[in-house]
């Protein structure tokens, strides 16, 4: 019994993590988790990162990383954000956010000179716009299971990616825009509507139009389309 006084709260010489998120609130000795943080994240280094999923956190309100080395941020250990994933002015050469399942609101990468990859396969829905600009090195996003974007997807200034690859996204809310890149091939075979009248896709300004593949095989309708 972890509670020999019987004044209904565990003994203060086997409560477990007291004040933190895992206490044995109900004295049965199983520590009681709670997966929400309760509230934003910003990540500078790839300490706060392991320092955050050993508390055993699975779930944020929103995510910063604003690395300030290149030591690989692993966040493997969220699977939600209720809010918005913005990277940004990182220096970190990788972002794991393997599992990951939705994003709430927008997702905004941009402003890194150092990110290379960023790990998002687990991902199917953003709540609200996927903007990936001005990304020096970035070669490689995982984006393989994403099925819904809310509002608009912008891909831009990112000179080392040549592959835009959604093969499971079906469902696009806003305007598809495609500029100042190297992309060579976009692939989208599972898109179905592009009906919104505020829905566009844009290239434009395209270095060297090293653009060579499209598809659009699943796509039976398209608003409006600016080449």
């Amino acid at each position: 019994d972890l509670d020999d006084d019987d004044d209904g709260q565990c003994d203060a010489d086997t409560q477990a993590g007291s004040g933190s998120i895992a206490d044995d609130t109900d004295c049965d000795g199983i520590l009681n988790i709670d997966e929400d943080y309760g509230g934003p994240l910003i990540i500078l280094t790839s300490s706060d990162a392991s320092d955050f999923c050993t508390e055993g956190y699975s779930i944020v309100d929103s995510l910063t990383i604003n690395a300030i080395t290149t030591d690989p941020i692993d966040l493997s250990c969220l699977t939600e954000i209720t809010g918005d994933l913005t990277i940004e002015d990182a220096s970190a050469v990788s972002v794991d956010l393997s599992n990951v399942v939705s994003i709430d609101g927008a997702v905004s990468i941009h402003s890194n000179t150092s990110l290379g990859t960023v790990t998002l396969n687990a991902l199917t829905t953003v709540g609200r716009y996927l903007w990936i600009n001005s990304n020096e090195d970035l070669s490689s996003i995982d984006l393989s299971s994403l099925t819904a974007i809310s509002e608009e997807l912008s891909f831009s200034n990112n000179q080392l990616f040549t592959h835009l690859d959604c093969p499971n996204l079906i469902t696009l809310g806003g305007a598809f825009e495609l500029s100042d890149t190297n992309v060579e091939v976009v692939s989208m075979p599972s898109l179905q509507e592009l009906n919104d009248f505020n829905t566009e896709i844009w290239w434009w300004n395209n270095i060297n139009w090293s653009l060579t593949e499209i598809d659009f095989s699943g796509v039976t309708t398209i608003g409006r389309f600016y080449f």
